[in-house]
């Protein structure tokens, strides 16, 4: 049997093996994959057969990759990434970087991350943290930001700032006598260790300043958000109310497309200026 007849009585078998290498569980690949766990488990056998060697350690239905599964995984994401890029440029060849964010916040905080680079085409989509997981693993997007790490082996996480949230009013405003608007318990819910709730939770930062200047509203905005409009509000005493990490994930072994750069390290760091400026 030649090289390339190998590799192709192999090749439908190895997005399995890859899927249960990742989720270490044959009901788990199973899902991600759309097929059955005994599916899953006969595919990978019929593998292990084919390389003659075991490549998974098994207890019940759960999985752990042994050595020799460890090298051909580190093989596979590299082969099936370059599929997966090859793709891409057909695709969405104009595309430079898509990026997904999990909150509002995390789009208002991209605009001055982008700027200067309107000669590429950036995509910018908001989604849900599950829909965002599943984007970035299937390459749909190329970089997410969110407030938590993922903690998977094909994808990486890296910590951007901390969103640092104060209160804010108009000087003509009375902060003894201001109710409460805030952006944060729309997105992330009130904080538990607040004595008090926001009279009026809007999770747009237009309405929020909008609320702030008809002077009936303290609102709690990020402090690198309030920044931009110094003119209008003033900060109130007390310090930071609430403090949400943000991170940047983008796959593990991708190849760079070959018509266009690599803009993902350019934005990761950029907002890491913008909420560490004194780093």
């Amino acid at each position: 049997m030649t090289g390339y007849q190998r590799v192709l009585q192999l090749w439908n078998w190895l997005p399995t093996f890859w899927a249960a290498a990742e989720a270490q569980h044959l009901g788990t690949a199973g899902q991600r994959l759309g097929i059955s766990t005994s599916a899953v488990s006969r595919t990978i056998r019929l593998l292990e057969d084919a390389v003659g060697t075991p490549l998974f350690e098994r207890a019940g239905r759960n999985v752990r990759l042994n050595a020799r599964g460890q090298n051909l995984l580190e093989q596979v994401r590299d082969a099936l990434g370059a599929v997966s890029t090859g793709l891409d440029a057909l695709t969405e060849p104009d595309v430079d970087l898509r990026i997904a964010t999990e909150t509002p916040l995390s789009s208002a905080l991209l605009l001055p991350a982008l700027e200067g680079l309107e000669a590429h085409r950036l995509v910018v989509r908001h989604l849900d943290h599950a829909a965002a997981v599943r984007a970035l693993t299937t390459a749909d997007v190329d970089l997410l930001l969110g407030l938590s790490p993922i903690r998977r082996t094909d994808v990486e996480s890296v910590f951007v700032g901390l969103l640092c949230f104060s209160r804010y009013a108009t000087r003509q405003a009375d902060s003894t006598r201001s109710d409460v608007a805030s952006a944060w318990a729309a997105l992330w819910g009130w904080h538990e260790h607040s004595e008090t709730a926001p009279a009026l939770v809007v999770p747009d930062i237009d309405g929020l300043v909008r609320a702030a200047c008809t002077g009936r509203y303290q609102v709690e905005l990020p402090d690198w958000l309030a920044a931009t409009f110094s003119h209008l509000l003033v900060t109130l005493p007390g310090g930071p109310t609430q403090r949400a990490p943000l991170f940047a994930t983008r796959r593990v072994n991708r190849r760079p497309h070959p018509n266009r750069p690599d803009l993902a390290d350019t934005v990761t760091r950029r907002l890491q200026a913008l909420l560490n400026p004194a780093s």
